[in-house]
């Protein structure tokens, strides 16, 4: 298992009131999860929710996650679309597991730098498939 800190790959900022997060977290800005695959359960949400409003490309996707105030955002996109196999500007589609799974885990090592195993990001969408069946999100 790879080492990430506050189990939150995916460097989400405190905002939300996260499933799985531990509060009061030991960060002053990022939300703290009890495990990895909440953190990624949390990465799946913010793609599924993007994409409902109409993000639904690796470059628009992109442009809100890592906003160009704090990331380079052009690089991002980049390494996204290279590391998916995804065009930057293709439609992205909420039901495309394997698309969501490939954009995942290409953002977890933009972010921290390592690459999750398969069985990693596969808990994580097991738990948000599973949570959303029980009607939460």
């Amino acid at each position: 298992m790879a080492a990430i800190k506050y189990n939150n790959p995916g460097n989400i900022r405190i905002g939300e009131n996260w499933l799985g997060s531990i509060t009061p977290g030991a960060s002053s800005s990022f939300v703290e999860f009890k495990t990895l695959a909440y953190g990624i359960r949390a990465i799946f949400v913010i793609l599924n929710t993007k994409i409902g409003k109409g993000q639904n490309t690796i470059e628009k996707i992109i442009t809100t996650y890592a906003p160009p105030t704090e990331n380079d955002t052009e690089t991002y996109i980049q390494n996204v679309s290279q590391w998916t196999g995804i065009p930057r500007t293709a439609t992205i589609f909420s039901d495309n597991y394997p698309d969501l799974k490939k954009i995942v885990k290409a953002i977890v090592r933009q972010e921290q730098g390592v690459i999750l195993t398969d069985s990693e990001i596969e808990e994580g969408f097991n738990l948000w498939q599973n949570i959303k069946k029980k009607g939460l999100t």
